[in-house]
């Protein structure tokens, strides 16, 4: 979408919500039976749930750019300017677009709240595809010579009502999404009394079904996963590192993954600072795994951005950073470091390149600052670009190896750019 126009007037609030309840009907329903029934209830609700659940909008106000042009505007129906009946009059103005970073679900710009303001709030909205991320632009346009306190009168009382119908959007979409899970159970215990009815019958004919050929063998739904934490130590053994191989993987390919959309649309995204970012990521990696990622968790000795922890045992901790030049290497490893208890030995480092030009000469610099870290003990192949594997040691034990995983985004937009 991107266009000039009305905005929160086409579809009623109620009438989205019983859209996407429907959908959400449909969904269990078209859940082939086989596969239907090799997976819990608990797990088609969390897929259907997943798909369904509506993420409001949310305006970053602080990260608002402004550009402005000369232009001319047509007053002749403004009773300030003197002009003769049925005389068309054009004067100089003024045109200011100010551009606001957003994060939500993009159909929500066309959905009436309730309650819904007769006065629709005029806007542009650009979103790219796929992307639940975008810019909304306000326009003031008025003639030169008004006072210019009037584009900042205009252009608050223009966001107010934007912000007052998001605000009232968003207490309708907390209801629904709280109401959701319960009607998904209802449409999967409906459907399991079908499909025992079904059974019923087939067991009075006791004539077996028949299989397709090559058909492949029934596998549960796919549901958020849940890091499975290892079980308490035998006595007189130190307990292992909280988290398995392939969870970690797991966790930076959901890491990867979101970084890499970041890097395709990066005027959406450079705008925002370190926690921004992590906060983006955080709600990711959140969808996967329940609610366990947490940021600014207290660690050791300082406060961690990224932390999936359960029962005081460490399994994943990450520092996020907006790169400013390989010094940041040695004091973000250092920082890492400080923050692991024995119990850490995976975690992983992202940087964010949104000043710095040359990406390529920035990739060495990090690559080199890294192996020249008093703590340094090797490198591991990288498996994708842009990314490098590191094995430090722990600064209060030097016989416990830490993996850190480095990642390093291009967030690097046309304008601000920096040497």
């Amino acid at each position: 979408m991107n266009d000039h126009t009305l905005l929160f007037c086409d579809t009623d609030v109620h009438k989205f919500f019983t859209d996407r309840t429907n959908q959400a009907k449909k969904a269990v329903d078209d859940i082939p039976p086989s596969q239907f029934q090799a997976s819990t209830d608990d797990q088609i609700i969390e897929h259907v749930r997943s798909r369904l659940e509506v993420t409001p909008l949310k305006l970053y106000r602080d990260r608002a750019e402004m550009t402005e042009q000369e232009s001319h505007i047509d007053v002749t129906h403004n009773s300030q300017y003197a002009t003769f009946p049925g005389e068309r009059c054009v004067v100089p103005s003024v045109k200011v677009i100010i551009s606001i970073p957003y994060f939500g679900d993009k159909s929500l710009w066309r959905i009436k709240p309730n309650p819904f303001l007769l006065n629709s709030p005029r806007g542009i909205i650009q979103t790219r595809c796929g992307q639940d991320a975008g810019i909304l632009s306000l326009e003031i346009h008025m003639p030169t010579g008004e006072e210019p306190s009037k584009f900042k009168t205009r252009f608050d009382e223009q966001l107010t009502l934007i912000e007052t119908f998001i605000t009232n959007q968003t207490r309708n979409i907390a209801t629904y999404n709280q109401q959701l899970p319960a009607q998904i159970r209802g449409f999967v215990q409906a459907r399991r009394s079908r499909l025992e009815k079904q059974n019923q019958v087939r067991n009075i004919l006791n004539i077996p079904l028949a299989r397709r050929p090559g058909a492949p063998e029934v596998q549960p739904l796919a549901v958020p996963r849940k890091l499975i934490r290892p079980l308490p130590p035998p006595p007189d053994t130190k307990p292992e590192p909280g988290v398995r191989d392939e969870d970690y993987e797991h966790i930076l390919s959901v890491i990867r993954h979101e970084g890499r959309s970041f890097e395709t649309t990066p005027a959406t995204f450079a705008k925002h600072d370190e926690e921004e970012l992590r906060d983006i990521i955080l709600a990711h990696l959140n969808g996967h795994y329940h609610g366990d990622a947490t940021g600014e968790r207290f660690r050791k000795k300082g406060k961690t951005d990224i932390c999936i922890e359960a029962e005081n045992r460490a399994a994943f901790i990450a520092e996020c950073k907006v790169w400013r030049g390989p010094k940041e290497c040695t004091q973000a490893v250092d920082q890492l470091l400080s923050y692991l208890t024995w119990r850490d030995c995976k975690c992983s480092l992202v940087f964010f390149n949104t000043k710095i030009a040359n990406f390529s000469l920035a990739q060495r610099n990090l690559a080199s600052a890294m192996a020249g870290h008093a703590l340094f003990v090797c490198e591991i192949s990288p498996s994708q670009a842009g990314e490098w594997r590191f094995r430090f040691k722990q600064p209060v034990d030097e016989q416990r190896i830490v993996t850190v995983h480095v990642f390093f985004f291009d967030l690097l937009s046309v304008t601000g750019v920096h040497t």
